[in-house]
């Protein structure tokens, strides 16, 4: 990285770069690796700070590092965009990193980086001192601009762990990952300018067991997950796929496509390989509906199941397990007064393992309900809210482990897609 004019060309000024992390070990390797003469690695431990300096002075470069308490890096990067849509915005995380990655690429993060520990501090600091530079602040042009995006996810794209593809706004492959070639059989570089639907269904489509309903979900995407296998019979792959629309950078209005490998956990739950399973059988949508719902119950230890549609202000019950008497098909409810309000405000997953404990013994739901655990994920058709799909006991439980949480996601976007499908009726 060089040294820069301001905007007149008449002083020489050192880059700033600006490093939000609360991890005082991350923050001493990178200090130690990119501080130097032409470039000023300024510290910022919260986000308050980071919120306080962007009204004071430029950066030509911002590195926030995700911890999702501390420093929430979606957050931060939606802020960030908000004053300066140009600035280079790299994020390091080192939990939850495929998930993390699409939220902040969506968020309009120029590039994301993976560190296992805080051991590895140095070699991630050495990694950031090898890409690019990192921009040109506020005399940067349009065209350095461009180029430094280019470059920038170009370095961390190809040598990530995590699946992905972006594509601009005509629908044109922008950038791909190493991963996605070999999740679908097909070198990534082949991708990179081709038409984004042609690859879809042409390439992906035809390398897992779902085709029809992967290609579908990809093309009208609504965020949520859909669980798919790959086609071969040995070494079975199980990605988790799930697309969005870039909101910031200069591909802004493209798409964001995410495929992240769950086989470790597919392979360790006998839910997950059964939900999977009903996806691609020959019963009715009906059928393999209501059986995902026992089979839910059983997986979440949750004796209620049940799938909604939501319209004019009310909840209507389409199938139910257990025996609750307000969660039975034909049931309706002002949906003020039901848990499901709060999935579809979230729009996404909501957990209530002890809804007394989060202090819900007063909400209108509770007092409907007297539903003590709840899980639910909104199901979407064509992107809009259609309905819910949940879980719930009348008394509390444990927390829900993430391949929990995975199988309510996978479920509901499944039975958006089947929804789509088919038409809104069970028959």
């Amino acid at each position: 990285m060089t040294t820069h004019h301001d905007r007149t060309g008449e002083e020489p000024r050192a880059e700033r770069l600006g490093l939000v992390t609360a991890d005082e070990a991350f923050a001493t390797a990178m200090e130690e690796t990119l501080d130097r003469e032409s470039r000023l690695v300024e510290t910022l431990s919260t986000m308050e700070t980071l919120h306080t300096r962007l009204e004071e002075t430029c950066f030509d470069g911002l590195v926030l590092d995700h911890d999702g308490e501390r420093v929430d890096a979606v957050t931060l990067t939606s802020a960030v965009r908000q004053v300066d849509a140009g600035v280079p915005v790299v994020v390091v995380a080192s939990a939850n990193a495929g998930r993390v990655a699409s939220d902040v690429l969506a968020a309009g993060a120029t590039t994301f980086v993976a560190r296992e520990a805080t051991a590895e501090t140095g070699a991630v600091a050495a990694r950031l001192e090898t890409a690019p530079e990192a921009g040109r602040g506020v005399g940067a042009n349009a065209t350095d601009r461009a180029a430094t995006y280019r470059s920038l996810v170009d370095d961390a794209l190809v040598s990530g762990d995590v699946g992905l593809v972006v594509s601009d706004e005509e629908g044109r492959v922008r950038w791909v990952t190493d991963a996605v070639g070999t999740f679908f059989d097909v070198p990534a570089s082949r991708l990179v300018g081709a038409n984004r639907r042609t690859v879809v269904r042409e390439q992906f489509a035809p390398a897992v067991t779902e085709t029809s309903a992967f290609a579908g979900h990809l093309l009208d995407p609504g965020g949520d997950g859909l669980l798919v296998r790959s086609a071969g019979v040995e070494d079975a792959r199980w990605l988790d796929c799930r697309s969005t629309t870039l909101l910031g950078g200069p591909v802004a209005g493209g798409q964001l496509d995410r495929f992240v490998d769950v086989t470790r956990f597919v392979r360790r739950d006998d839910g997950l390989r059964e939900l999977q399973r009903l996806m691609v059988t020959d019963d009715s949508f009906a059928e393999r509906l209501h059986e995902v719902l026992n089979l839910g119950s059983q997986r979440l230890d949750l004796p209620y199941g049940f799938v909604t549609a939501i319209d004019d202000g009310t909840q209507d019950v389409l199938d139910a397990v257990g025996d609750h008497e307000l969660l039975q098909p034909g049931q309706s409810a002002p949906l003020l007064q039901t848990y499901c309000r709060r999935t579809l405000a979230a729009d996404g997953l909501i957990t209530l393992p002890d809804a007394v404990e989060a202090g819900w013994e007063n909400d209108p739901a509770y007092e409907t309900f007297g539903l003590g655990a709840y899980i639910g994920a909104p199901i979407r058709i064509a992107g809009d809210h259609y309905g819910t799909l949940c879980f719930a006991s009348s008394e509390p439980r444990e927390a829900l482990a993430d391949d929990e949480e995975l199988f309510v996601e996978f479920a509901a976007s499944w039975a958006g897609w089947e929804l789509e499908r088919y038409g809104t009726a069970l028959d």
